[in-house]
């Protein structure tokens, strides 16, 4: 998908060079304002992915523009660099104060410039798929990280993990207590993947299930910890009397009353180690089999997980 990049300066040389620093970045569309008032209205026809803003323009300046912006539901959360030659401690601080995201003082380099763009699209699209209760990355986050890895040709496993018998909990505490119990599964994942390595990736991709992605033995021992140490941590979610006794009452349709373990989790996961991977989609369905496999065998209880060993 195109990001639309609207830049509004004054100065036909700074937009030039703004736009030649931005041409070599994929998918984006630079469009242009010479003062506030066009780039207002660019801004309400077409909401961009991000403004750099120059705050001296005739008419209406970039400090108007900034806070129309800030003010407008449209483009509230959209990024603004502050591309500004009043680059005195006043003018930056009033500028971050009133919510630029950054600012970039003239003359500057045009590869900062294209940098700090990237970073803000970059921070822009998490954002905008991070789960709102979580706030793990969602599905294209999710995707792009595996696609990262593919591009680069790097050994890696991927993980689906979703959390047994929720639904049965949420039905027995109500949906504030279940929102909790997501919330203290994707504390753990994140807290386990920091201790197993630096280059592990949690996603969130909806209620229950998450996803855990990275180079393959770091992956595992990710997993291993996450599965040692959730039924301890999902416990302290149920109330004592129920807790103590390892199961919950359960009242079917049909009247008869059943006993349901505590919550688990299930994880399955895919590695090139035992075979090549070439798409997003391959490594997902894999690991959601792997969970489903998990998920269907009759245990005792408690978490667990499995990995693909079945070779192409």
């Amino acid at each position: 998908m195109t990001r639309r990049i609207l830049v509004a300066d004054d100065d036909p040389l700074i937009r030039g060079i703004i736009a030649r620093s931005l041409s070599a970045l994929a998918d984006c569309e630079v469009v242009s304002a010479e003062d506030g008032g066009r780039a207002s209205a660019l801004a309400r026809e077409a909401p961009p992915d991000l403004v750099l803003l120059d705050l001296s323009m005739p008419g209406r300046d970039g400090w108007a523009l900034l806070k129309e912006l800030r003010g407008a539901a449209a483009t509230r959360l959209v990024p603004v660099i502050v591309v500004s030659g009043q680059g005195s401690e006043e003018s930056r601080v009033g500028g971050l104060a009133q919510g630029a995201d950054d600012f970039i003082v003239k003359p500057f380099l045009p590869a900062e410039l294209a940098a700090r763009v990237v970073r803000l699209l970059e921070r822009r699209r998490q954002d905008l798929s991070a789960n709102p209760l979580t706030r793990l990355p969602g599905n294209p986050a999710i995707e792009e990280d595996v696609q990262r890895r593919l591009r680069a040709g790097l050994p890696f496993a991927f993980c689906h993990a979703d959390i047994d018998r929720f639904k049965v909990f949420n039905d027995r505490y109500g949906f504030a207590r279940g929102d909790q119990l997501i919330a203290a599964a994707a504390a753990l994942l994140v807290e386990c993947a920091r201790e197993a390595g630096d280059d592990l990736f949690v996603g969130h991709v909806g209620g229950d299930d998450f996803t855990l992605a990275g180079p393959p033995l770091e992956t595992r021992a990710a997993a291993a910890l996450i599965v040692e140490r959730f039924d301890a941590r999902a416990a302290e979610f149920y109330d004592a009397e129920d807790r103590e006794r390892g199961w919950i009452r359960v009242k079917d349709r049909r009247g008869p009353v059943r006993r349901v373990r505590l919550a688990s989790i299930s994880i399955g996961g895919a590695t090139t180690e035992v075979r090549p991977l070439s798409r997003y989609a391959e490594a997902a369905a894999i690991a959601s089999e792997m969970k489903a496999f998990l998920k269907s065998g009759r245990r005792v209880g408690g978490s667990r997980l499995a990995f693909d060993r079945r070779r192409a």
